[in-house]
């Protein structure tokens, strides 16, 4: 669905999946099982908790990598970072 049509929808005050009015897309008595979640014929990766650690870490690193940039934008003087 285009955001163009989202928009016509939401300013009708219709269902996104029936096009009816007095409901929500949520609350949809024509509502199904979705598969919003699940990439189409690619089962769920299952991570060991190796690599679960490594990508939880350079998650952090990325924000951390991040929210200095942002400060050092916003004016803030870079301090020696301490690794905990």
């Amino acid at each position: 669905m285009t955001a163009k049509e989202q928009a016509e929808l939401m300013r009708k005050g219709t269902c996104f999946r029936c096009k009816q009015r007095g409901h929500l897309s949520r609350e949809c008595p024509q509502k199904g099982p979705t598969n919003q979640n699940k990439t189409q014929g690619q089962p769920n990766k299952k991570w060991t908790p190796k690599e679960l650690h490594t990508h939880i870490r350079n998650l952090n690193k990325d924000k951390k990598d991040e929210l200095a940039d942002l400060m050092v934008k916003m004016g803030f003087e870079e301090k020696e970072e301490k690794d905990f």
